[in-house]
């Protein structure tokens, strides 16, 4: 979480969901970080058990809100950042397009959507490719890893656009988009 942290400007907006945020250690992470920033973790029911224990012990509940919901289904509406941390490689791509129009749906125009994913080499790139991720994906969910690409198609394929990608000090990169 300190890496992601370090590595995109959450100040920027004034409110961020974190979709599929299960017990908010990322949300309470950001929030406490960035204290003008409001924020909702929205999860299935059953996954937000710890969320409130964890909010309160960060010292962000008065800006938190926990919102019980399906990605498949909605995401909650009109907020300036949407952040999913490693939620699309798991997805097959028949629930990936679901969770992505679902997103999209719910941002306004100039809204952000903040992907926190494996940054994976395009074909014929030098550096080493995760593929025992990638198999583990395919075999566990039917999802796989993505190149930067692969992530701007998808994003202009559910109306938005990549914007940036930026690595952390992990294997974990920054995708930033926005609604078109």
């Amino acid at each position: 979480m300190p890496l992601v942290v370090a590595a995109h400007d959450f100040g920027a907006y004034a409110s961020l969901v974190d979709v599929g945020g299960g017990g908010a250690q990322l949300l309470a992470g950001v929030l406490a970080a960035y204290p003008r920033l409001r924020g909702v973790v929205y999860d299935l029911e059953a996954s937000l058990g710890e969320a409130a224990a964890t909010l309160r012990e960060a010292g962000v509940e008065e800006r938190a809100e926990i919102v019980a919901g399906s990605f498949y289904t909605s995401v909650p509406v009109g907020h300036d950042a949407y952040l999913l941390r490693q939620i699309l490689h798991g997805q097959a791509d028949r629930e990936l397009a679901l969770v992505l129009r679902n997103v999209r749906a719910a941002m306004r125009p100039g809204a952000k959507i903040i992907i926190l994913e494996t940054l994976v080499p395009e074909p014929g790139a030098r550096g080493a490719h995760p593929s025992f991720l990638d198999l583990q994906m395919l075999i566990g969910s039917g999802g796989r890893e993505r190149t930067r690409a692969q992530y701007a198609a998808l994003l202009e394929a559910h109306g938005m656009r990549l914007l940036e990608v930026t690595r952390t000090a992990s294997p974990t990169a920054v995708y930033v988009g926005e609604a078109r």
